[in-house]
């Protein structure tokens, strides 16, 4: 209060929030605040204004804070031109930058491998509101190739129109390289199996052939 008084006298006006310990609550509270000085003669007499307790709505954001901070799963939020609004540290850490300011400094379009298919996902967003599951590839800050799953929706303005679009993008290169490998070692057995000359048959333990060829 203190330090915010002579600022306070010379605008006349104030808003934000205050943290305070009433008398007989052991817990801090939270109230958003405006204050308006009433001048007399020149100078400031007394105050007006009004408080409203937002505790539980404060207390709300900051486990939001919390969850987007502590979440694997990258989290974006950017406007349809491609400017960066937030991110959380799994995506910056997921698209190799040093901090979220570094990610900032780019257009999101540009992580995109073919930035095309940023378009077509963006104009799926116009027409449906949303989209879900849909496999794209990104690049990460060194040039790597990410595959990426990304789901997400559109918040519209007034007029109807993408403001923002909020989605989560998670990481499925590895997985993909997992499915490949296995793939191959399958169609290696079916091709291995399929030149065998002898008859090759698998029974079960009831004695049901469970395969012939």
């Amino acid at each position: 209060v203190e330090r915010s008084l002579p600022a306070f006298l010379q605008k006349g006006v104030w808003s934000g929030m205050l943290s305070v310990r009433l008398k007989k609550d052991k817990e801090v509270r939270h109230f958003a605040c405006w204050l308006q000085a009433v001048a007399e003669g020149g100078q400031a007499a007394s105050v007006t204004g009004w408080a409203r307790d937002i505790s539980l709505q404060h207390e709300a954001e900051i486990r939001f804070a919390e969850l987007f901070e502590s979440l694997r799963e990258g989290i974006v939020l950017v406007t349809p031109e491609g400017k960066l609004l937030d991110a959380n540290p799994a995506l910056v850490r997921t698209l190799g930058y040093e901090s979220k300011e570094d990610l900032q400094s780019h257009n999101f379009r540009e992580m995109y491998d073919d930035p095309a298919d940023r378009d077509a996902l963006l104009s799926e967003l116009e027409e449906k509101g949303a989209v879900q599951g849909r496999e794209v590839v990104l690049r990460r800050k060194d040039g790597k190739r990410l595959y990426c799953l990304t789901s997400g929706f559109a918040i519209r303005d007034a007029s109807g129109r993408p403001a923002r679009l909020q989605g989560t993008i998670v990481d499925i290169t590895d997985r993909r390289e997992i499915e490949k490998r296995l793939y191959q070692a399958q169609e290696f057995s079916r091709r291995l199996v399929a030149n065998f000359q002898d008859l090759i048959a698998v029974l079960d333990r009831a004695g049901r052939f469970t395969f012939i060829r």
